[in-house]
């Protein structure tokens, strides 16, 4: 018989799920003697009205911004649907794409399978790796068609102000290249007021977002690519021809939960109850041997993403002949070979304390000697975990 269940926390899917308007609407759409017809079509390509009318709203409450639904708003399958779309049509095969140095983990394949070529930009440490515009300016080359990013950042938590995006959104209108921001977890914000980077520029950004995280509706696969029109219009024609459309029921289902009164208290209310257990977590963490004693939650988002060469004390780089938490033990062990210390750390919570995170060196050479843990699991979750790390290794 195996050991115990891995406590999952490797992945952002908020515990909380669909709310109750969304569940209510799907309800309704499917009821029993309903004319399912009228849903088992092809939606338009650009997406529901309904759903379009209802994130133009959403900008226009959280943001006083101002979006044409017909012409700025493209909905598609998820936020890495949008990215996907906003790199195909915003970019030609072989031109650069900027990332920054960590970044979250599709951003790279998604543009070397479409024939792009990534480059990477290191983000500041002391800034928790914001990219600095000068950094940004001196990357771009002729053939740099786009810089991706996101806030808050996923894996950090860090948070890019107004300033720092509109320099970065005047960088790259220089350059005569698009900004895309990826603000999936917009509404877990903490440390300053999220900003999309389209209420900073007309033209040259998007933004990609989903109801993903606010709504705790990952599977459902709804999301959205808004902005500069002419950059949307381009996305639309390319996007029927991957997707043809979103799914048309989900759609509807989403639009009646955005536009439910109580959905302004829900999400600040759900961001809360994420925050303070994902406090509660960190704190207890940062009181065990070898971890970070100053451990918090970050600016935004649903990750921690601490140091763990503390666990391995005088290790950073390649370990062999490790000591530290395993006294006696080196190599850890448990046959590994030499490699990142994250990636050490990682299989060691995995293999010896049943904890799944993700070593930070997956997201590019900038985030090795961390790790990312999700702070969106369960609260029994993220209670047992701290259980089994206080446990000796």
């Amino acid at each position: 018989m195996g050991g115990p269940v891995t406590v999952d926390l490797t992945v952002g899917t908020p515990w909380y799920g669909p709310p109750r308007a969304f569940r209510d609407a799907m309800r309704e759409l499917v009821a029993p003697g309903d004319d399912l017809r009228r849903h088992d079509v092809y939606a338009p390509p650009r997406g529901a009205d309904e759903l379009r009318t209802a994130i133009a709203g959403l900008y226009l409450a959280e943001h006083e911004l101002a979006l044409d639904a017909d012409r700025q708003i493209l909905v598609t399958h998820g936020a890495t649907g949008a990215m996907w779309t906003a790199v195909l049509a915003g970019s030609g095969a072989g031109q650069e794409i900027l990332l920054p140095d960590p970044c979250y983990t599709l951003y790279e394949p998604i543009v070397t399978v479409l024939g792009r070529r990534p480059l990477r930009v290191p983000g500041d440490p002391a800034a928790g790796w914001l990219l600095d515009p000068a950094d940004v300016a001196r990357a771009i080359t002729a053939d740099t068609a786009m810089l991706l990013l996101n806030s808050p950042v996923n894996p950090t938590g860090s948070m890019y102000g107004p300033a720092r995006l509109r320099a970065l959104a005047e960088v790259t209108a220089a350059a005569g290249a698009l900004l895309v921001h990826d603000e999936v977890l917009d509404c877990f914000a903490r440390e300053r007021p999220h900003v999309p980077a389209i209420a900073l520029a007309d033209q040259g950004v998007l933004v990609v977002n989903s109801l993903s995280k606010r709504l705790g509706v990952t599977g459902w696969r709804l999301g959205w690519l808004a902005g500069d029109a002419r950059a949307v219009s381009a996305a639309a024609r390319v996007h029927p021809l991957t997707t043809i459309a979103v799914d048309h029921a989900a759609q509807l289902a989403g639009a009646a939960a955005l536009t439910d009164p109580g959905h302004p208290a829900m999400i600040r209310e759900r961001a809360a109850a994420i925050a303070g257990v994902g406090r509660e977590f960190l704190r207890a963490l940062s009181r065990l041997p070898g971890w970070p004693d100053d451990l918090d939650l970050p600016a935004g988002g649903v990750y921690a993403f601490p140091d763990v060469t503390g666990l391995f004390p005088g290790v950073t780089g390649l370990f062999p002949g490790v000591t530290g938490l395993f006294p006696g033990v080196t190599g850890l062990g448990m046959g590994l070979p030499p490699g990142p210390v994250d990636v050490a750390v990682a299989r060691a919570l995995r293999e010896r304390c049943g904890v799944g995170v993700l070593h930070g060196s997956l997201y590019g050479s900038g985030g090795e000697g961390h790790i990312r843990i999700s702070l969106a699991a369960p609260p029994d979750q993220l209670r047992e975990a701290i259980r089994r790390l206080e446990k000796p290794w």
